[in-house]
Parts: structure tokens; sequence; C-alpha cells
């Protein structure tokens, strides 16, 4: 019966995926209506807010690599 209740690797990723943070990985509804930040520094322009894989930088200084500001 517990084997009823475990997600297969596609879904794992897709419930992992919704409850991640980063703006790579949240739909369109999440990107118009959250303003998305690193959950590690809150800025906007670390890396790690567009991308989860990227590191944080503590840094909100525009042009950052991997930034998408």
């Amino acid at each position: 019966m517990d084997d009823f209740y475990k997600l297969n690797e596609e879904e794992q990723a897709e419930f992992e995926k919704k409850r991640c943070h980063c703006y790579h990985c949240a739909d369109t509804y999440k990107r118009m209506t959250t303003f998305i930040v690193c959950p590690e520094c809150g800025n906007k322009r670390c890396p790690h807010a567009t991308d989860h894989n990227l590191q944080c930088t503590n840094s909100n200084e525009p042009g950052q690599e991997g930034s998408r500001y």
C-alpha cells in the first residue's frame, strides 16, 4: 500500500520544481505575480534567484553572471 503514494521520477521532479523559489523554475503565473528573490540573501539580482543551481553571491549589483538582471 505504501507504494501507491510514492511519486515516480517525473512526478517528483515536477513536485520539486513547484516548490522551488527561482525564476527558472517558476511558472508564468508566479513570475507575473511574485517578486522573486534569493531565499538566502533576499536580493533580486542574485544569480541564485534566477537559477537554483547557481551560488548565492549575497549581492544586489546589476550585471552579475547568471542573473537575469
